[in-house]
């Protein structure tokens, strides 16, 4: 279920808020289109904390926490093609450009990903970075990875550090209690910071004079574009109608929506 909701739930969310904006609020086609890829995005930043008090049944629960994690690098990446494809047009070879461009994005961030997770699971278990510095050196190297990452490919960081972490996650008995709780309360601070500086940069003249229509779009992404990816992703699973009806409530967007929104708002 987790790897259809990346992939063609993902793909039906893109088509249904892509032709929302058009035809409801009369966007250009290049806006609309880059509209929907932002949207596809849920994220554990909000997943999460949603989860620990709803406490749905362990089915759910891992189904909406696995999307959250695995869709927030497919979904960035995904809009920084589409990007790409809008920008061009219909200069010059356009699908090739467009594949390269994935081949590079998919290829850096899970090299340097791979890279990175080994190097810090050998300077862990060789007792290299003494355990008082475990936290505040994976932070050093997770900031490294994603700026790196970026470097050489555009967009790629993000992929590169959750690589990093499902290396880390799968390595046996590798001690990162004192890591993930680091990493708990840094998030709460990070994240709390980055929403309210998000939202202020938010004109919100500008976006009523949209219209009533914003309102309508709003409903298309929770009452059309969700439940069509839910059924399209668990078909044929033997997820009961109460877990699907959760499934197709359920997808907040989170903080890569809201970040890679302002940076493609830029250009």
């Amino acid at each position: 279920v987790v790897s259809n909701l990346c992939s063609t739930g993902m793909l039906v969310s893109f088509a249904v808020i892509g032709s929302a904006g058009y035809f409801l609020l009369g966007l250009d086609w290049r806006v609309a289109t880059m509209l929907g890829a932002v949207l596809v995005v849920t994220g554990p930043t909000v997943i999460a904390p949603m989860l620990n008090v709803i406490r749905p049944t362990r089915e759910v629960d891992r189904i909406l926490r696995w999307e959250g994690i695995v869709i927030d690098p497919i979904g960035a990446l995904f809009a920084v093609l589409v990007f790409e494809a809008v920008r061009l047009g219909s200069q010059g070879d356009l699908i090739g450009h467009t594949l390269l461009a994935l081949a590079k994005t998919v290829g850096v961030g899970s090299f340097i990903g791979v890279a990175a997770g080994w190097l810090t699971t050998l300077l862990i278990r060789k007792d290299w970075l003494p355990v008082s510095l475990h936290k505040f050196g994976v932070l050093a190297l997770v900031l490294v990875t994603f700026s790196l990452s970026n470097w050489l490919s555009h967009e790629s960081g993000l992929l590169a550090v959750t690589v990093f972490g499902i290396w880390l996650a799968n390595q046996e008995g590798l001690d990162l209690e004192e890591v993930l709780a680091f990493k708990e309360d840094l998030a709460v601070i990070l994240i709390s910071s980055l929403f309210i500086l998000l939202a202020a940069r938010l004109d919100l003249a500008q976006l009523w004079q949209l219209g009533p229509m914003v309102l309508a779009l709003l409903c298309v992404v929770q009452f059309v574009a969700r439940p069509l990816c839910i059924l399209v992703s668990t078909w044929g699973s033997d997820l009961s109608w109460r877990a699907r009806a959760l499934l197709s409530w359920i997808a907040p967007r989170g903080i890569v929506a809201a970040a890679v929104s302002a940076s493609f708002a830029i250009s």
